[in-house]
């Protein structure tokens, strides 16, 4: 995904002409494309007319190389607009820019052939990788979707033959519209040690796909999130993303910094999302005058105070995400200290499915009165020293790089694959209480 910044302050506004052109175009269509459960197609093609449709493609193959910064900030702008297709166009930048990757695995063949596409026009690709028995495979497991080799050059040679895949995939969004299908999919094999699980590049107008409609998700009906059946579908030879062992990182996942970039575009996503909604209301507040109060409800304080309330929530997320989106544009040690350190995948039982950890562990909170905040969740418990726990120490920030809370510099208390931060300073816990951890 591309992390340079933009060459000067023209190819930013120009970015923020484009999407303000696009959005006025998908805006007006969304609660109609909501309300009908439609493809947003006009949306699509709106982004593309705009010249958004591949912000994350580097300008070597024909894209436009933008920072993660004004990426990020551009997605903010259609999320705004229509949620839906925001996130059908989050989807297909994210996975543009993987399949540009040659630690993908994709053959030259596939791989301009994807972007050859999304370069002359509205061509959507995503990644088809959950389902309803294994859910998502980000925590490891084995698809239930196979992957047999087929053709003439079937053999142990997974480069040299073609495939047919049948699998039943869940939660495809922007099923309808899909030109390219990154499925996920395992090789099987009667020896667990060989199985082997990746993605294949399905061409969307491939024989013996089916959409399924079951998505009907009130605000988000557009995004067309329906499962999908696939039945001995044909992928040619050399069109399969890297095949891995069980248990090793995907070729989506193994880069932290990449897929510190999904996050950070799905948020910024969110975020648009919120800012359109508080404007809404901002716009309410100030239209409704009731027969009662006879002023704009804007007038009272408990409106203006909610409202603030919201945009200073909206001031810091921005903000959070503009320095985490600086983070990883500049690269080397910076960026990889931005990204999470990725949780190792649990290798299945006898290749079929995760077993379940054998070991629990959890961090509560135990005030010197006896209360325990279990770090499952939140909690509002008073005790008797008339101290509320509003949060545990699970929702604190899991890195110590660079930060700090109120009270001082900070202390790290270490257990598998989570740091929790701990203030030092005891003024900054209430009066008769110390913290400790607890595993089990």
């Amino acid at each position: 995904m591309s992390s340079g910044h933009a060459s000067s302050a023209t190819t930013v506004d120009s970015i923020g002409a484009r999407v303000q052109s696009a959005a006025g175009e998908i805006a007006p269509h969304a609660d109609e494309h909501d309300r009908d459960a439609s493809f947003p197609a006009d949306g699509v093609a709106a982004l593309w007319r705009a010249g958004l449709g591949n912000l994350t493609l580097s300008a070597e193959h024909g894209g436009d190389g933008l920072s993660l910064l004004e990426t990020a900030r551009a997605v903010r702008g259609i999320g705004a607009a229509d949620a839906s297709v925001g996130l059908i166009w989050v989807m297909h930048l994210v996975h543009l820019a993987f399949v540009e990757d040659p630690g993908f695995g994709l053959s030259n063949d596939a791989r301009d052939a994807i972007i050859g596409s999304s370069l002359q026009g509205p061509a959507l690709i995503n990644a088809l990788r959950v389902e309803p028995e294994l859910g998502t495979p980000a925590r490891g497991g084995v698809p239930a979707t196979t992957a047999t080799p087929a053709g003439p050059n079937a053999g142990t040679d997974h480069a040299a033959h073609d495939w047919r895949l049948t699998g039943h995939k869940i939660y495809c969004t922007g099923s309808h519209g899909l030109r390219w299908m990154l499925v996920w999919a395992s090789v099987a094999s009667e020896d667990p040690d060989e199985i082997r699980i990746g993605p294949f590049v399905v061409d969307a107008e491939a024989a013996g796909i089916e959409v399924r409609e079951t998505w009907d998700h009130l605000g988000m009906r557009a995004s067309a999130s329906h499962d999908m059946i696939l039945t001995s579908v044909a992928v040619p030879a050399g069109w399969t993303g890297a095949l891995e062992p069980v248990g090793a990182a995907s070729p989506a996942g193994r880069d932290p910094v990449a897929v510190a970039a999904m996050s950070l575009l799905l948020t910024s996503l969110y975020v648009g999302v919120a800012e359109a909604s508080c404007e809404r209301l901002a716009d309410y507040l100030h239209e409704r005058v009731s027969t009662g109060l006879g002023a704009p409800l804007s007038s009272l304080p408990r409106f203006q105070a909610t409202v603030g309330e919201i945009e200073t929530s909206l001031i810091t997320s921005r903000r959070l995400l503009d320095g985490l989106a600086h983070d990883l544009d500049a690269g080397g040690e910076q960026a990889r200290g931005a990204a999470p350190t990725p949780a190792p995948s649990r290798r299945p039982s006898r290749g079929l499915s995760s077993p379940p950890p054998s070991r629990r562990s959890r961090w509560s909170a135990t005030p010197a009165c006896g209360v325990t905040f279990p770090s499952s969740g939140t909690c509002a418990t008073r005790c008797a020293a008339g101290f509320t726990a509003h949060r545990t120490t699970r929702s604190w920030p899991t890195s110590a790089a660079g930060r700090s809370r109120a009270g001082g510099p900070d202390r790290v208390v270490r257990r598998p694959s989570q740091d929790v931060l701990l203030p030092d300073d005891p003024s900054t816990q209430p009066e008769g209480h110390s913290w400790s951890s607890s595993s089990e």
